[in-house]
């Protein structure tokens, strides 16, 4: 049980960077670009913990030698 109530805790910045891995600037240059879905509560930001996975999927498709704009549209066709 304690894991679903994890899965569902929102991250800040700092926390999605932690735990993928990325800098705080890579987190928040995704964000500013549309790679990354953000909840804003007053002046913070909140993330998904799907965006983990999200990370995880940029930086593989990155890999394959895909730029960012690319990522983007690789990415919205795959949630449509």
């Amino acid at each position: 049980m304690g894991k679903t109530k994890n899965a569902n805790k929102q991250l800040s910045a700092d926390d999605l960077a932690r735990q993928t891995g990325e800098s705080y600037d890579t987190i928040n240059h995704w964000t500013r670009i549309g790679l990354l879905s953000v909840e804003r509560k007053g002046r913070k930001r909140f993330y998904d913990p799907r965006n983990l996975d999200r990370c995880k999927q940029i930086r593989a498709f990155q890999a394959e030698g895909h730029n960012l704009l690319t990522v983007r549209q690789m990415l919205s066709q795959h949630q449509s």
